[in-house]
């Protein structure tokens, strides 16, 4: 990956930017390819831009500047199926999502007390169907993260190795007040990454490898710091 991609990823401060950051496909000397998704039917845009560094807030400017930017940004798939064989998987740009409620799913085994999100309600028959979901889920991150591992690149405070890691626990092995605590924490994450019920798709277009939308301008500009990802990348939570 273009070193510059990485420092634009890495000095990434809120969770607009990193999903921003995360949708660049390449830098050049002059513009900036937009590109969400690893499917070719994800669409791609180019954005103007003479000099950026690796500062991801000139890049949003630029974008919200530029209006057909503005405009590639406000629809970002939300679901992929990079091989045919494949599950539905979130978008690449939403990694960080992923990220997130795979260290909810952790902590809900693990934290000694583990509370939901007081005003968010989670139908019980959507509780009751997140346990297959999120073993898939689980199953393939802890897959990505295994492999990542053998090519030598290691998250601290993640997974290990497949030797010294079991397979995830189950969602269905929880209490109910547990899987009903981690159902409220993922449905107020989907909402801060701008996503809702609504956002998914009322058609199937499998076929194109592609499901649903959402916009980069509905993600909150929350700092990574107040973030499950302070623990996984080694940030420390403000005092």
């Amino acid at each position: 990956m273009d070193s510059r991609i990485v420092l634009l990823r890495h000095n990434a401060e809120t969770l607009r930017e990193a999903v921003l950051a995360r949708s660049v496909g390449k830098i050049e000397s002059s513009r900036v390819e937009l590109r969400p998704a690893d499917t070719i039917w994800s669409g791609r845009h180019w954005v103007p831009l003479w000099s950026m560094g690796s500062d991801p807030k000139v890049l949003l400017r630029a974008c919200w500047d530029n209006e057909q930017a503005r405009e590639f940004l406000s629809r970002l798939p939300l679901m992929q199926r990079v091989y045919p064989e494949r599950d539905i998987e979130l978008c690449d740009c939403l990694q960080d999502l992923a990220d997130i409620l795979a260290l909810e799913f952790a902590a809900a085994f693990s934290d000694a007390l583990y509370p939901g999100v007081r005003g968010v309600e989670v139908p019980l028959a959507t509780i009751e169907a997140l346990g297959p979901a999120m073993e898939r889920e689980m199953r393939r991150e802890w897959e990505r993260e295994n492999t990542l591992i053998r090519s030598g690149f290691v998250r601290s405070g993640f997974l290990i190795s497949h030797e010294q890691n079991p397979p995830p626990p189950r969602l269905d092995d929880l209490p109910f007040e547990r899987r009903q605590a981690f159902a409220e924490r993922r449905r107020w994450w989907f909402k801060a990454f701008g996503i809702t019920p609504e956002n998914y798709p009322q058609v199937d277009t499998k076929a194109l490898g592609l499901q649903g939308s959402f916009s980069l301008w509905d993600v909150r500009e929350l700092p990574l710091a107040d973030t499950p990802l302070a623990r996984l990348y080694g940030r420390q939570l403000p005092s």
